[in-house]
């Protein structure tokens, strides 16, 4: 197993404690929240790229490291990441060793199918215990924002059928968060369809402890389980 991601299951109850679920953690490596349609059906998913394996947005949680903290600089156009000099967590949209490389990808959407051979995917909710964005940095240093829990929800992100793309993923504050997303698009009928929302799971860790803390067993503590959806 790639050592980007680890899944844990506890295999049965120790003593009175309750079985907890199988969760996959990923803490580093290329990992894309998936957007497929095929025969009318949409597929919001997460896919591990290194081992070619999907999940369900349910089981899988994303771990930003404290060495993920970041500090908010003083130029007004990082103004929706919170105040200048205050520290924000963020996955970023280049490739780092020992954080998780988050990208959103439409390899699962077959050209035709959409008018303009795009969808979207919109920020349509979000718990936790701070605001989250999405955003690219170009190569002069400037934003371009694409979702703001902080300014509400409904923002648009435009993923080309067959297309990936890497971004900036920001937290606020530590603590646990849910990101739901809903994809939706035009089909070449002119008809618009859209998928059930799908919530995503980040952990924003200050230490790294914390992790195991909140319930999320090391590898190797009872057994691996890998939830193979394809091969």
């Amino acid at each position: 197993m790639n050592k980007t991601l680890f899944a844990v299951t506890l295999l049965a109850a120790l003593g009175a404690a309750p079985a907890l679920r199988a969760t996959t953690v990923f803490t580093e490596g290329e990992i894309d929240v998936g957007i497929g349609y095929e025969a009318g059906a949409w597929d919001l998913h997460i896919h591990d790229e290194a081992n070619d394996i999907e999940y369900e947005p349910g089981e899988g949680l994303f771990c930003v490291p404290a060495s993920a903290a970041r500090t908010v600089p003083a130029d007004p156009a990082f103004a929706f990441l919170g105040a200048a000099g205050s520290t924000v967590y963020i996955l970023p949209q280049i490739e780092i060793p020992g954080v998780p490389f988050v990208g959103i990808g439409a390899d699962e959407v077959a050209a035709g199918d959409f008018q303009g051979d795009v969808v979207s995917l919109s920020l349509v909710g979000l718990t936790g215990p701070g605001d989250f964005s999405l955003f690219t940095v170009d190569g002069f240093g400037v934003p371009t924002v694409y979702w703001n829990s902080a300014d509400g929800f409904g923002d648009v992100l435009s993923v080309a059928a067959g297309g990936h793309a890497h971004y900036n993923w920001a937290f606020t504050a530590p603590g646990d968060y849910s990101v739901a997303l809903q994809a939706f698009g035009v089909l070449a009928d002119g008809t618009t369809t859209r998928s059930d929302i799908a919530n995503y799971q980040f952990k924003v860790v200050p230490e790294a402890s914390t992790v195991l803390a909140g319930g999320v067993l090391a590898a190797g503590a009872l057994g691996l389980v890998l939830r193979r959806r394809r091969a």
